[in-house]
């Protein structure tokens, strides 16, 4: 008999606190939902600030807690190619020394991002490829300065 008067007093709890909403349309009780959500989240009272909050990204040292034998490869094990590097190197002294960090570290091949478009490409093609024909992948850009992008004969244009 207890047992029957607790569950009926737990159904009718739960029946009081779903009063306020069941007056409401379904569209409008999830509107009144959202907005307790959004408050709750955007409330400043409700904002973690314990220390944490403190740590400044460079004093940031998460330690690891992966337990693994640990090694430090000078060289690849096989040829590697590296898809996205932009060309800093400027003269031909400092390309010949990147060609000898690329053996040194087993890299066979750089694809170099230049962006260039017309002759400042024409001088990239000149430094990269003519000494080092198989090291280097040269991807060009595109001089839109003077084309409009909304004209009918722009992909032509780009593209001469």
């Amino acid at each position: 008999m207890r047992k029957s008067l607790i569950r009926i007093g737990l159904w009718a709890l739960a029946g009081a606190a779903a009063l306020p909403v069941w007056h409401l349309t379904p569209s409008q009780a999830q509107t009144t939902e959202t907005k307790k959500t959004q408050k709750k989240r955007t409330g400043s009272e409700d904002r973690y600030n314990g220390p944490l909050n403190q740590v400044l990204l460079k004093d940031f040292d998460p330690k690891s807690n992966l337990v693994v034998a640990e090694h430090h490869p000078a060289k690849a094990k096989f040829p590697a190619i590296d898809v996205h590097v932009h060309p800093s190197a400027r003269t031909p002294e400092q390309i010949a020394a990147w060609v000898k960090s690329m053996d040194a570290t087993g890299v066979d091949v750089m694809v170099l991002m230049t962006g260039a478009a017309g002759q400042d490409f024409d001088r990239l093609v000149d430094l990269y490829l003519k000494p080092y024909p198989t090291r280097f992948i040269l991807f060009c850009g595109m001089d839109t300065r003077n084309l409009d992008p909304e004209a009918p004969d722009f992909p032509q244009k780009v593209t001469a």
